[in-house]
């Protein structure tokens, strides 16, 4: 059950990161759900890029590897005791979703006080990190 879950949460982090991605790279303004206007502050600031990846394209990525083995999982492709390059994968998505999930926290607690503004995807995308994390356990 987990696994669907994990699944499901990380196909809606996939969705919200590449509407962030296609929005910012249209230069169209976003649609925000509950507010106006912190997305545009938010997506576009000095805190948008780790190391010069644009975070919505690490959400990408994240999401689609996220995606990949819950479905590998579920169809019994893979064990917990898997190994992918002599490593075990369990504690390895242990370890990423964790990383995920600090990350997104951080950026959250970025927006509450360095950029004092929201954006309710980013957020979407942060419940929808920890959530993975939490059902990775």
């Amino acid at each position: 059950m987990n696994n669907f879950l994990i699944f499901i949460f990380s196909l809606i982090g996939f969705l919200i990161s590449v509407y962030i991605y296609r929005t910012k790279k249209a230069k169209k303004p976003f649609v925000c759900p509950i507010t106006e206007g912190g997305c545009e502050q938010v997506v576009n600031s000095k805190y948008s890029k780790l190391l010069g990846i644009p975070n919505e394209n690490m959400g990408i990525i994240f999401y689609l590897g996220m995606m990949s083995i819950s479905f590998l999982y579920l169809f019994s492709y893979l064990k917990e005791t898997s190994l992918i390059l002599g490593i075990k994968l369990y504690p390895l998505q242990l370890i990423i979703t964790g990383i995920s999930a600090i990350f997104s926290l951080a950026l959250l607690v970025i927006q509450m006080f360095k950029i004092k503004n929201y954006c309710e995807w980013c957020i979407g995308s942060t419940i929808v990190s920890v959530l993975i994390f939490i059902f990775s356990f």
